[in-house]
Parts: C-alpha cells; structure tokens; sequence
C-alpha cells in the first residue's frame, strides 16, 4: 500500500507527470503499474482514475472512474483514458463526459487535444447546456473561446423547437448558434415549419435570423422571402426582398416587398399583388397593405380587387371569404358593365362566387356610357342605392337610389337622342334594365322635379352633375394576366 507517492518522470518531450497518489505501485522501468486512487498531475492538468500505466516513451493508459480536471476550464470523465505525448492528446472511451461550466459533451469516444485545446469527437455525441441539447455525428469544442462546430446530421433540441442542418456553429457564451449551410427548424407543438439556406438562433432569447431562401410553413400558409427574422416567445416574424406567399388549401397566391407575422395574423406591405381563388372563377387584389386574419382580408392604400364581371377600388377593401361578402371603405369604385359606381362605402355580397346584391352609402353616383362620342353619359347622384343582381343580364337590376336624388338621362329613338331628362329633385329612383343593359323602366318618387332639354342644346354642352367622375380604360384596375 501507498499513500503520498511521489515520483517524477523526465519524458523526451520535456513533460512532467506527477504522481500525486496511488495504493499500489509496480512495475519496472519500461512501464509502471499504478492502482487505487491513482492522482497524476502534468502542469495543469489532474487525472484521477482506478488504474493507470506509465511508459517510458511517454505514453501512459488510465482505466476505471477517468476523470480528468483541466485547470479552471472544466473536467472529463470516461471509462478509459490513453494519452500520446508526441501528439498532446488525450484519447477517453467509453460513457465520456466532458463539463466546461454549463457546456456538456457526451460521447462514446472523444480527444482532447493539449496543444490547441479543443475537443472533439467522430464518432456521434452531443452537447447539452440550459438551452436544451445538439447532436452530430462529428463535433469539435475550442475551450479558449468557447465555440463549438458540428458536422454531420446536426439536431438542434431546443423544446418545442427541432432544428437540422448538416454544419451549425454555436457560440456556447452567447447561446448563438449560426447556420452556414442550409437548414430546416420544426415547431413541435405547433404545426409549422421554417427552412433556409443559412442564419443565426439566439437560443436563449428565441430569436431566429434567416437568410437567404426562407420558408415558412404551416397547414394553411407558405411564405417565402430573401431575409427572415423570427421571435418565438412573441411568436411574431418578419420577411422581407421577393416575398411570395401562398395558401397551402390553394385559396390564394400572392406577393409584396415585406411581411410581418403575429398569431393569427399575416400582414403584406408594399406592393402587393394577389391571385384568391375559388372552385368556380379567380379574383385578383392589389394594395399597399394587406392583413389576412382568416377568414378575413384586409386591403389598405389603393386597394383594388377584380373578379369578372366586377372591378373595384377602394381606399380599404375587406373581402370575407366565408361570409362572401366585399366591403369597399373611402372613395369608393365599383365596375361592372354599363356602370361606374363611386361612394363612401359599398357592401357587395357574393353567393355561389357570383354577385347577389349590393348596397352602396354617402355620396352615392352611378355613371354609365350613353353616347361617349357626344360625351352623353347616363347619371344619377343620391345618398344611397340598393340593388340585386340579374344573372340573365349579368348585371345589377333593378337598382333602387334612395334621398337626395338627382339624375340625367338620355332619352333615344333608335339611334337618334332626343334630348336628356335633368331630375333635379326626387327622394328615390327605381330603375330596371333592359336586355341591352340599359334602363328601361324608371319610377320617381316623392314630388319630382325636373326638366326635358331639347338635343340640339346639348350637342356642344352635355350634362354633367357636380362631382362628375369617369375612369377611362387606362386608369382601371387592370387583370395582370392577357390572353
């Protein structure tokens, strides 16, 4: 039995081990056998192990409870232990575990090299800290700086979040791990999916960068974009440069300059242009803004949406897809042939993806064609207007204008007008259209006034009600797709 044993070895590699403690020592003085409680010290490194053979040739093997004390920077532990002086590595099988603060790596099999102060396994292992866990099969720790880079089938275990790339480095100080190669990042709890060609995680705080080709995906939206940045406590994201997203049921395809997203709410600015679909026809929206609250639309700044036979512009336009119901708000325009509809706000209700009916409020003006060359259009000026939709016709009659009412018509025979109706006042106008969609039927109510005026004194000065507004051709809303 030994206690206190001390001896002193001169390698050829000028390196001192020091024997600080075994029970039992033999040998001769090629190779000394050392065992119970066996402490070897070599500068700043201590090794305590059951079992340990020193050479001559400067290489010694430990076995039973390895465990290695590394300075102030952390220790390891393992089954066995080799060490090759010529190299300054350290060689551990078998249950490894090396602990440097709050930074664990496990492993079957990992070397410590002395010289550059790194280790490193080969052979699959993980690192644990209070941020949840990454696993590879190749792995290599820098203790000096505290840096990590893992190759090889990469997982990121931070609950509820999977990350997997094939390359990560991870900045153990800082929690930051960065994504050089492309990776995928997978909400455990929550059925969505985030992909990109690389970025950065800040662990602790939750907070992803993603760059460039972003994805993100979940049962109901893809989105994609050049730049990403992520939150997860907030659980809110934005997306900038080519941003496209997509309704993954397929009801709606569309792109803009950015996107910001928060729990239940995706918002599109700048430069939007939109594709909705439906199992009988398409609708296009274009805007500034955009906020999808399912099963809500909002468009916002020079909104438009066009699904034939209608066009529309707004300053903010809400398209509920499961009421089927359009409301246009500020400035208001609705097209659908022969007429132009401008208001403060318009309801538009569809069924069966078709127009149903239609109520329009503040300011209300129809304006159709009635002779462009002649500069002859049919008006009519109100504070409201109801009407229903004829499929036969395939356009709105009757319509019912409702206060404050005044109109020009003009009146034809044939091919030839004979002058124009100027109503100048009436509480309400009831019109119906006829097979060339246009009036056929009209019915004033509640004391009309008004006035005929001949053709001949309309020719070089037609009729125009104040705030007269016409669209010409070029400044509609326009479908982005030609035949």
């Amino acid at each position: 039995m030994l206690r206190s044993y001390l001896a002193l070895l001169t390698f050829t590699a000028a390196q001192t081990v020091l024997i600080e403690n075994a029970e039992e020592l033999s040998g001769t003085d090629e190779v000394r056998h050392l065992r119970g409680n066996v402490i070897l010290r070599q500068d700043t490194i201590q090794l305590l192990c059951g079992e340990a053979d020193l050479y001559q040739d400067n290489t010694f093997h430990a076995r039973g409870g390895v465990r290695t004390v590394i300075g102030q920077s952390g220790t390891i532990t393992a089954e066995r232990l080799s060490y090759d002086p010529a190299t300054r590595r350290l060689t551990y099988e078998g249950q490894v575990t090396a602990t440097f603060g709050t930074t664990i790596l496990r492993t079957q099999r990992l070397t410590y090299d002395r010289q550059s102060e790194t280790a490193s396994y080969t052979e699959g292992g993980l690192l644990t800290d209070t941020n949840g866990t990454i696993h590879s099969l190749h792995a290599t720790y820098f203790i000096p700086t505290e840096i990590a880079t893992f190759t090889g089938n990469v997982r990121v275990d931070h609950p509820p979040y999977k990350a997997f790339t094939d390359s990560l480095v991870y900045h153990t100080d800082r929690t930051l791990a960065i994504f050089p190669r492309p990776f995928t990042l997978y909400n455990t709890s929550e059925p969505e999916t985030l992909l990109a060609h690389g970025g950065q995680w800040e662990r602790q705080a939750g907070r992803l960068t993603l760059y460039p080709h972003v994805q993100w995906r979940t049962p109901e939206i893809f989105l994609k974009a050049d730049y990403a940045f992520y939150d997860q406590q907030a659980d809110t994201g934005f997306a900038a440069c080519d941003v496209i997203y997509q309704s993954r049921q397929g009801r709606g395809w569309g792109i803009a300059d950015s996107a910001f997203w928060h729990p239940d709410t995706l918002t599109l600015k700048e430069n939007i242009a939109a594709f909705l679909f439906t199992e009988r026809d398409t609708a296009f929206v274009q805007s500034r803004t955009a906020f999808l609250i399912s099963p809500r639309l909002y468009l916002i700044g020079e909104a438009t949406f066009l699904r034939p036979p209608l066009s529309a512009a707004a300053d903010t336009i809400l398209y509920d897809t499961l009421a089927h119901s359009l409301f246009l708000l500020g400035q208001a325009w609705l097209y659908s042939y022969p007429y132009q509809l401008f208001a403060r706000a318009v309801h538009l209700v569809l069924r069966d993806d078709t127009p149903d009916s239609l109520l329009a409020a503040g300011n209300v003006h129809t304006i159709s064609e009635a002779a462009p060359f002649l500069r002859f259009y049919q008006q009519v000026r109100s504070d409201s207007l109801m009407a229903r939709w004829d499929s036969t016709l395939e356009a709105f009659s009757p319509v019912w204008y409702r206060h404050n009412l005044r109109a020009i018509y003009y009146q034809s025979d044939g091919p030839h007008y004979q002058g124009a109706h100027e109503i100048l006042q009436a509480q309400s106008l009831f019109v119906s259209l006829g097979p060339n969609r246009q009036p056929t039927y009209l019915r004033l109510e509640s004391r009309p006034q008004g006035r005929f005026i001949p053709i001949k004194d309309l020719l070089e000065n037609p009729l125009f009600l104040p705030s007269f507004q016409w669209r010409l051709p070029n400044s509609r809303p326009r479908w982005p797709i030609q035949p």
